[in-house]
């Protein structure tokens, strides 16, 4: 019974700290904007338009594409100094971070409720945010500031989903101006640790998340955020705890690693994937290649 109940709890949702929390009382301005994709899905962008300082304008519009498991606060969640999202501002660049499909920001569609219609909502993996999520962003940004070009900067998935974008929809390469893509993810064969052994049982997990109906895992729900929050806080003597789980998943660099950030992302939570989007890394992690989910896992 104890298990069924935390599973019933792992996928309620739970509204986090919103953007407007994290940018502006820190002095800077924030807009925010829903961008709709030609398959229907509602994606939270957000814009610092400029810095703390210095209002002038144009800007060179820049992206900042969190990775899996995260949002656009992502960018924000450090102080000024650190936080790229500010520090591309202050330095004179027009920001924008957009939220990829069925994240915690961006979990509407036009025709299915992700609480009800789970099977339909989550039926994507990253080729579907490269395929349809970028290019709807890039046509917005470049329409609303009347630029013919933009600059894009991911992290983790969110460079994957534009390896995505310039395979697969090579008309968009030129309204690129450049790309900075950090920690890329396109041939997962090397990986090693956490990665390696989970993606050994893709085949398995896969059949036993359809079998239980589940179609996303880690989301934001109430356990989740009060463990995370409980076991992460500063005081909290489990925090080294939260570090190494973090580090199981993403590499160990512990002098890198700014510990302090660790209730914030916390507070954050994890925000969510389809149990696709794993799938799909498993099957790269697999075979080595780079390709689009097989038939089998659409």
């Amino acid at each position: 019974m104890d298990c069924i109940f935390i599973l019933i709890l792992c996928v309620i949702q739970i509204p986090i700290k919103q953007g407007s929390e994290l940018v502006v009382p820190k002095g800077y301005p924030l807009e925010e904007y829903e961008v709709v994709t030609k398959d229907g899905y509602i994606l939270s962008v957000f814009r610092i338009p400029y810095g703390k300082n210095d209002t002038s304008t144009p800007r060179v519009p820049i992206i900042l594409q969190h990775g899996i498991f995260a949002t656009s606060a992502s960018w924000v969640i450090s102080d000024p100094s650190r936080g790229l999202g500010f520090v591309l501002a202050d330095s004179g660049f027009d920001v924008w971070l957009p939220n990829s499909r069925g994240n915690t920001y961006s979990k509407k569609h036009v025709k299915w409720d992700p609480d009800v219609d789970k099977k339909e909502f989550y039926n994507y993996s990253f080729h579907e945010m490269g395929y349809y999520d970028l290019p709807a962003v890039i046509d917005f940004i470049l329409e609303k500031t009347e630029q013919t070009q933009l600059i894009y900067s991911g992290h983790s998935q969110g460079t994957t989903e534009f390896f995505v974008l310039a395979s697969t929809r090579p008309e968009y390469n030129a309204r690129i101006k450049a790309a900075a893509l950090m920690a890329p993810i396109a041939y997962l064969d090397g990986a090693r640790g956490t990665v390696k052994i989970l993606s050994a049982f893709t085949g398995t997990l896969a059949k036993t998340a359809r079998w239980l109906g589940l179609y996303e895992i880690l989301t934001n729900s109430p356990l989740i955020h009060f463990i995370d929050t409980s076991l992460c806080k500063k005081t909290a003597i489990t925090i080294r705890i939260c570090d190494n789980l973090l580090f199981a998943l993403t590499g160990f660099d512990s002098v890198e690693f700014d510990e302090s950030l660790m209730p914030l992302i916390a507070d954050q939570g994890p925000s969510g994937a389809s149990v696709k989007q794993l799938m799909h890394f498993g099957q790269l992690a697999n075979n080595g290649k780079w390709q689009d989910r097989e038939i089998g896992e659409r």
